[in-house]
């Protein structure tokens, strides 16, 4: 469990994410690529939460769904701040989004192959 200092942290956190991610958004001239943005970035801020009866929603979307899931390039999808979303499979048929960074980063190791979109 973690102690309130550090979920005054996490919370710290993702407020500036949030804000980045709200002025990324802003900024983008492409509506839909913003709105799959946007998609991906609500996915993974609330992953942890789901009740299990989404969850197979949450695999849909990432998985069979084309307006996003055509939009994955070897796995990856821009997310904010120059970073990636690595789509993967965590446990049995979870799907989830790992956030990849830039400079030690699976995009720019090229690690096992993938390559950032």
């Amino acid at each position: 469990m973690m102690s309130p200092e550090e979920y005054a942290i996490r919370d710290r956190m993702i407020s500036s994410l949030i804000a980045s991610m709200i002025e990324e958004l802003e900024r983008d001239q492409d509506e839909r690529r913003a709105l799959r943005k946007a998609l991906v970035f609500l996915i993974n801020l609330v992953q942890a939460d789901l009740p299990e009866t989404a969850i197979p929603y949450v695999a849909f979307l990432l998985t069979r769904f084309p307006p996003l899931s055509n939009y994955f390039s070897d796995n990856l999808h821009p997310f904010v701040r120059g970073e990636y979303a690595l789509r993967t499979v965590i446990v049995g048929d979870r799907v989830a989004l790992i956030r990849v960074w830039q400079g030690d980063s699976l995009a720019e190791q090229n690690v096992d192959g993938l390559e950032a979109p």
